[in-house]
C-alpha cells in the first residue's frame, strides 16, 4: 500500500514508515520479499522459509532451506514461486501455497549475488561472482549461461516485455542481451568502478544503474534497437 518500506541486512528485517522514515520494528530475516499484491510475504529466516500472510500476520513455514549465504531473492509476477540463491552457486525454488520440498538449480561455480523473474514468470536469470549470467526455467531446466562479463555480475533485470535482459559487474559495465538470439546486444560505459545495481522503470522507457558512488539513467532501447545493436555488433566480426 505504499506505507512501509522494510530492509533486511546482516540478518535483520527493519521496518520504517512511510514517508517519515519511522524506525517501526526489527525482526530477524535475512530476506523478506513482497508479493506484488501485497497480499503476503516470503521470508528467509533462520533456515526455514517462512510465507506471512497480511492483514492476519500468520505465518506458515514452506520447509527448511538448504542454501547457505542466502543473497538474491525473488517471488514470480504471480506469486506462486519463490526463488532464492547462495554463497555455493545454488539456487532453490518453493512453492509459495503449500509446504514442500524444495527444488535445486544448480550449475553456477560461485556465490549467487540476484535473481529475477521474467514478467511473464516464464524465465529466472542469475547473476553470479563466475562472471556469469543463468537463465533457468521454473522446473529447474537451464536454459543457458551467458557470458560476456569480466569479473562478477552482481545484478540482473528484464525489460517490461520480457525479451532484453539488463546485467552489471565488476568491470564497470552494463550489457543488454537480446534474448531470442541469446547474444549480447550492447554494452553501456559510464561508471566509474563496479556497477551494483539496475532496473528498468514501470514503464519500460529508462534504465537506472548504481555503481561508483554514482546514479545513472539511462534511454532503454526498444527490442528493435536491441536487436539492430546486435546486428552490428556481428558485422564487425
Amino acid at each position: 500500500d505504499g506505507k512501509t518500506v522494510c530492509v533486511t541486512s546482516a540478518g535483520s528485517a527493519r521496518w520504517f514508515e512511510m514517508p517519515s522514515l519511522r524506525l517501526l520494528k526489527e525482526e530477524p530475516a535475512d530476506r523478506l520479499v513482497f508479493a506484488q499484491d501485497g497480499g503476503f510475504a516470503i521470508l528467509a529466516r533462520q533456515g526455514q522459509i517462512i510465507r506471512r500472510d497480511y492483514p492476519s500476520g500468520v505465518e506458515t513455514s514452506l520447509g527448511s532451506s538448504a542454501i547457505v549465504g542466502k543473497n538474491g531473492a525473488a517471488l514470480s509476477p504471480d506469486g506462486q514461486t519463490f526463488v532464492i540463491g547462495g554463497e555455493e552457486g545454488k539456487l532453490a525454488l518453493w512453492h509459495t501455497h503449500r509446504p514442500g520440498s524444495q527444488t535445486m538449480l544448480e550449475g553456477h561455480k560461485g556465490r549467487i549475488w540476484s535473481v529475477a523473474f521474467s514478467p511473464d514468470g516464464k524465465w529466472i536469470a542469475s547473476a553470479s561472482w563466475d562472471g556469469t549470467i543463468g537463465l533457468w526455467q521454473p522446473n529447474g531446466r537451464n536454459i543457458r549461461f551467458l557470458r560476456g562479463h569480466n569479473g562478477a555480475v552482481w545484478d540482473v533485470a528484464f525489460s517490461r516485455d520480457g525479451r532484453t535482459l539488463a546485467s552489471c559487474a565488476n568491470d564497470g559495465t552494463i550489457k543488454l542481451w537480446n534474448l531470442a538470439s541469446m547474444q549480447e546486444a550492447a554494452t553501456l560505459h559510464g561508471h566509474d568502478g563496479p556497477v551494483s545495481s539496475v532496473a528498468f522503470s514501470p514503464n519500460g522507457n529508462y534504465l537506472a544503474s548504481a555503481g561508483g558512488w554514482t546514479v545513472r539513467l539511462w534511454n532503454a532501447p526498444t527490442f528493435e534497437e536491441i536487436s539492430a545493436a546486435e546486428r552490428m555488433i556481428e558485422a564487425k566480426k
